[in-house]
């Protein structure tokens, strides 16, 4: 069972202070690597060895170097039986939690100012939010995938693979804003730091429970420890530190007060995250009638995320009366002949977006 933790109630704000200097040790070491030994080789390696099913890892990716230890075995405190509860989970609930990742949890991560420079900084997110939200999409579907730990085969399972990119995609960031150097560690804190990858887990993990019982669902406790431990699980193979990963509802609750109380505050990146967010929900999302309804999303929005952040990113006042969100609670936003598995909606993606892959940046604008 997980239970390192290294923050109480009196450090917790000096200990994050000190987080937002971290940032991912061998993944960074291995950019640098890849970036200045021969990225023109190494870089197109290292996509199709994630985007394509069965290629072995090119010797170029150097396969002894100490990042890939990482993923040579799974954290000694993962629970086989509460990780397959966390995907029973997540099936059950597939097309709300996906709902709620652009409704909610991504929004969310919006509402921490220096966080989202940095998502502002990268541009594709603001200038591309279409295909940056399918691509979110189809990394939560992905990382739930029953074979995605299954790390003892000779080939690194796919969905593993996309963790993998999506991890060293943060390192490039990193590097690339490092050398750019107009970004101040000593204000903001170094570029996708353990503070602000523990609050993005946060985010896809217990926020997800929080907005389910929000729109009415009783999730019970086993459940969302599951799916915690779930997203503990993927969060470790995404580089987060253990000491800051939860080891249940109650100490996630309290990271995510203190996250937010330390970096939830106006900001012109976040507010313009959140308007790229709504226009495309508004344009591309079309599970329901209901949210074509002129100030449906913003509105619903603002009824999840609760005012204080909602004022704060500047999401319009609801204008949708409060009873159609007591539809939505009972229909979910799905009309009747629709799917609800996740296959299902992973199928609608992709024949949506096509293939949907991450790719590191060569360069930032």
């Amino acid at each position: 069972m997980l239970t390192i933790q290294r923050f109480t109630r009196s450090n917790i704000n000096e200990w994050l202070t000190a987080m937002r200097q971290q940032g991912d040790a061998p993944a960074d070491a291995f950019i640098s690597l890849l970036l200045e030994d021969s990225p023109r080789q190494a870089l197109p390696a290292l996509h199709q060895w994630a985007s394509e099913k069965n290629t072995p890892l090119p010797l170029m990716l150097y396969p002894e170097h100490p990042f890939w230890l990482h993923y040579q075995q799974m954290p000694d405190w993962a629970n086989d039986r509460q990780l397959q509860t966390g995907r029973t989970f997540f099936r059950r609930y597939a097309e709300d939690i996906m709902l709620l990742l652009g409704l909610l949890s991504l929004p969310y991560c919006y509402a921490a100012a220096d966080g989202a420079k940095v998502l502002h900084r990268t541009r594709r997110i603001a200038e591309d939010t279409r295909r940056r939200l399918a691509e979110t999409a189809q990394f939560v579907f992905t990382v739930h995938n029953d074979d995605i730990f299954n790390i003892a085969q000779t080939q690194m399972p796919q969905a593993m693979r996309t963790v993998v990119t999506v991890r060293l995609m943060h390192a490039a960031v990193r590097y690339h804003i490092r050398r750019l150097g107009k970004w101040n560690n000593e204000q903001l804190g170094v570029p996708v730091n353990q503070e602000d990858m523990a609050g993005t887990n946060l985010a896809f993990s217990f926020i997800i429970i929080q907005g389910l019982r929000k729109i009415g669902y009783a999730i019970a406790h086993e459940q969302a420890a599951a799916f915690i431990h779930l997203w503990n699980v993927i969060g470790h193979f995404l580089g987060v530190q253990e000491q800051l990963l939860p080891a249940d509802e109650r100490v996630a609750a309290h990271l995510d007060r203190a996250i937010a109380q330390r970096q939830f505050r106006p900001s012109p990146e976040g507010k313009a995250l959140t308007r790229a967010l709504i226009n495309s929900i508004e344009e591309n999302v079309t599970v329901s009638p209901l949210m074509q309804m002129k100030g449906f999303v913003p509105s619903y929005m603002r009824f999840l995320l609760g005012d204080p952040i909602a004022d704060l990113l500047e999401i319009s006042a609801a204008s949708v009366p409060a009873s159609l969100f007591s539809i939505y609670r009972l229909k979910n936003l799905r009309p009747a002949s629709a799917g609800n598995t996740a296959t299902d909606l992973q199928g609608i993606l992709q024949r949506t977006y096509g293939k949907l892959t991450y790719w590191l940046p060569e360069r930032l604008p």
